[in-house]
């Protein structure tokens, strides 16, 4: 069975991403799923499935590391082959100790950034990419990247734009919490080219966002959602089954309240 691996940066990392490329790879991984006990999993792809807008997308699946499994879903729009370079930013602008995250375990990684260390990264992804014709992105994971202070911002985003500017790369991507996005913040990313923005989501319940000790409500993911797509940012959310006190019920609420807000 052949999974879009696009994101997969380490193989002894703690995080993966599966992808269904089509319906027969969908079909494969639900007859691998009824062997096992994945009947919360299985229900929620379902309920992914049937609210897709389109053949242009299709459902993603992400096994966090830590305590206790849990299984982060999201609706991402179906593009051709394309290069995906991380660049980890563990914890950093990260108000909260979420009950469920380990970001310097998950990445491996546990001394801050610099735009240096951008620069070596992309460089080195760089010369190991052997179709030069393909999309190449940067990517910002780990963090709470709106939530750094804006200097540190600016450093490691410059250092970005310096390929995207020289044709070397085409797009940025961050990844953020919904309660640290507003107008200034998405000029910021604008200016320097950030196309794609992923906000935490996690769950649309606030109990359940409370007992993960999140520090943010739904409501704060649909007015940054709105924001987002305002500004002409691909909007991406990140939602999780199997956090504390969360139900079957809970989790296909949550996946039904985030199609509404349209990621892409």
């Amino acid at each position: 069975m052949k999974f879009r691996t696009d994101y997969v940066t380490n193989s002894s990392s703690s995080s993966f991403i599966l992808g269904f490329k089509d319906e027969n790879d969908y079909n494969e991984f639900i007859k691998e799923c009824k062997y096992m006990d994945y009947e919360p999993v299985l229900e929620l792809i379902e309920t992914f499935k049937k609210f897709t807008y389109s053949k242009d997308h299709t459902g993603i699946m992400t096994k966090k590391a830590g305590h206790r499994p849990a299984y982060s879903f999201g609706i991402m729009k179906k593009i051709k082959k394309q290069y995906i370079i991380p660049i980890f930013v563990p914890h950093l602008g990260c108000p909260n100790d979420c009950t469920f995250c380990n970001q310097k375990s998950i990445s491996g990684q546990t001394k801050q950034v610099t735009a240096e260390d951008v620069k070596q990264t992309i460089e080195e992804y760089l010369k190991s990419f052997k179709d030069e014709s393909l999309h190449k992105e940067v990517a910002f994971f780990g963090g709470s990247f709106t939530g750094i202070e804006e200097a540190k911002q600016e450093e490691l985003l410059e250092a970005a734009y310096e390929f995207v500017k020289n044709k070397q790369i085409q797009s940025i991507r961050i990844s953020t919490r919904p309660d640290y996005i507003d107008k200034e913040k998405l000029k910021l990313l604008k200016k320097y080219g950030v196309k794609t923005i992923e906000l935490g989501v996690q769950s649309t319940n606030d109990y359940i966002l409370q007992r993960c000790r999140r520090g943010h409500t739904f409501e704060d993911v649909k007015r940054a959602s709105k924001l987002i797509r305002r500004y002409g940012f691909t909007l991406g959310h990140q939602v999780m089954v199997g956090l504390p006190e969360s139900t079957r019920l809970d989790e296909i609420r949550c996946a039904k309240d985030v199609i509404k807000l349209k990621p892409k």
